[in-house]
């Protein structure tokens, strides 16, 4: 048998890369005395790879507009969302002593937009002695929350003291929305008196009114206007990816907590510069745009 003299030297090389590729994706540095091992960018080569995204978006630092609006900036990553936005200065926003900071018992329900804050929405629950419930539909609408009791059932089974609603994803382009009114009018019935926040839908164009409709319905600091962020999304074209989703969660958090009508305490668990990637929340994430893309593939 010939030798093969560079066999093992092949085997260690590898072996290197992996160790290093590895590192490249958790959270801790490794330091030996005052020197620092820099970490590679193979943890965002990954998430480009991982979900398709197209072009500069979410977490990276090209083509920086200070111009834009601060949660348009934050989605962008152009600035360091876990300390800007709460520090971010607007007459609007609630004093501190005013933040309800007791243990909540939060369900998050809606469509498959629920599904891709829900991972994001858990850190800062977690952080803050809160738990969190998702319940989420995909390709669920106004009218499926409204003509069955699912959204009672969950109410009776989980016993919130804090509802968080993520629906209107799949009513962007619905003529004649304000028709569906009254199943808005019939699912904040469901709700009772439990203190809830709605998240409006990130729009990837422009809707025929479902957030007009939703914001004069519900009232100030009921309802988040997600429309107008822009965000990099999966190949389907309207989720968020994984980076970005973190990103929108960072500004509902600050929103729920300075200007929303029920603020209560949500802290942020990890970094926002964490680059760890969940696994169980790439599935859930991938799963939803299936199933989403399936659905509209049959209509």
């Amino acid at each position: 048998m010939s030798q093969k003299p560079f066999l093992p030297l092949l085997i260690i090389l590898v072996f290197c890369v992996c160790l290093l590729s590895v590192y490249a994706l958790v959270d801790f540095e490794i330091k030996i005395e005052s020197i620092t091992l820099k970490k590679s960018e193979l943890s965002e080569l990954f998430n480009n790879w991982a979900f398709n995204e197209k072009g500069a978006g979410a977490g990276t630092n090209n083509n920086k507009n200070t111009n834009l609006p601060l949660e348009s900036r934050i989605l962008l990553g152009n600035i360091n969302a876990a300390e800007e936005v709460i520090s971010f200065k607007d007459t609007a926003f609630k004093d501190t002593a005013s933040i309800d900071s007791s243990q909540h018992r939060i369900l998050l329900v809606g469509d498959s937009m629920g599904q891709s804050i829900y991972f994001a929405l858990r850190n800062y629950c977690e952080a803050s002695g809160h738990k969190l419930f998702l319940e989420a539909v995909e390709s669920s609408t106004l009218i499926w929350w409204a003509k069955n009791d699912t959204l009672a059932k969950l109410i009776e089974k989980y016993d919130p003291t804090y509802i968080i609603i993520s629906l209107g994803s799949n009513e962007l382009f619905v003529p004649y929305i304000q028709k569906r009114k009254h199943y808005l009018d019939k699912i904040i019935a469901q709700i009772g008196d439990i203190p809830f926040v709605w998240i409006g839908p990130p729009n990837w164009k422009e809707d025929t009114g479902i957030n007009t409709m939703l914001e004069s319905t519900l009232g100030p600091g009921k309802f988040f206007l997600s429309k107008d962020l822009q965000m990099q999304r999966l190949k389907d074209g309207a989720h968020p990816t994984w980076k970005a989703a973190y990103y929108w969660v960072d500004t509902i958090a600050s929103w729920i907590m300075h200007k929303s009508q029920y603020p209560i305490l949500l802290q942020k668990k990890y970094s926002p510069k964490a680059k760890t990637v969940h696994a169980n929340a790439v599935y859930s994430l991938v799963r939803a745009v299936v199933r989403d893309s399936a659905s509209r593939n049959k209509k």
